[in-house]
């Protein structure tokens, strides 16, 4: 399949990238990838290693990214819930660069405008949902930070992030008494799905008013 580009990539210049028809390939190797457009279609396809999905990139743009895998509402997750979630969707389109690294961030207000969801509830609550889009598509984070504070007197906060779709935790971070906003690292990820899933944000708090607050959350 041969891949001229009309400048050399890397450069702040315009690249274009020519693809040739091909028929439908077959799958690569364990560690190699294949990007290509079907003979007589009109999208990119991308299959990856010797087990991976072919997905049509195109269509991902239009569909998964900005229609079938969404941002839903608290009340949409957890009927009578009074409050709602604004975040910013984890796709694509997200990642931002800063002195070399690449990175995504979910920030979260709540009804009332103020940067931050609150949880007073002793057992894990669902306060916000990032569309994870499968690492077949993306990098899997290599650390996921939260802003956190247990803002209650005598009050320690937990937090984890829990893969709704296949039921596993990716990462999951106990016994926060920080007052302040502080930037916390969770530790060991585990458990990222090669496909897309839901990841659920969620906050608990123990003792004192169990006043629990989270601020962000960032993938790098």
């Amino acid at each position: 399949m041969p891949l001229t580009p009309d400048r050399f990539p890397g450069t702040r210049e315009e690249t274009i990238i020519k693809l040739t028809d091909v028929p439908e390939q077959a799958h690569p190797s364990d560690g190699e990838g294949l990007l290509y457009k079907k003979t007589g279609g009109s999208g990119i396809f991308w299959r990856p290693d010797s087990a991976g999905t072919e997905r049509d990139l195109t269509e991902l743009a239009t569909t998964e990214i900005e229609g079938i895998i969404r941002i839903a509402t608290l009340d949409e997750v957890d009927e009578g819930a009074s409050r709602s979630i604004a975040v910013t969707p984890y796709d694509i389109k997200n990642f931002t660069e800063y002195a070399g690294t690449r990175y995504w961030t979910v920030a979260l207000t709540n009804s009332s405008g103020l940067p931050y969801q609150r949880s007073t509830s002793e057992t894990y609550e669902i306060v916000a949902i990032i569309p994870w889009l499968g690492s077949d598509l993306l990098p899997d984070p290599e650390e996921i930070y939260v802003n956190v504070r247990a803002y209650a007197v005598g009050t320690t906060m937990d937090v984890r992030i829990y893969d709704r779709t296949n039921m596993l935790t990716i990462a999951e971070l106990i016994g926060i008494a920080d007052r302040d906003f502080t930037l916390r690292t969770m530790g060991t990820i585990s458990n990222v799905d090669t496909g897309p899933a839901a990841w659920e944000v969620q906050i608990r708090g123990t003792g004192g008013g169990r006043k629990s607050d989270i601020s962000s959350v960032t993938g790098i």
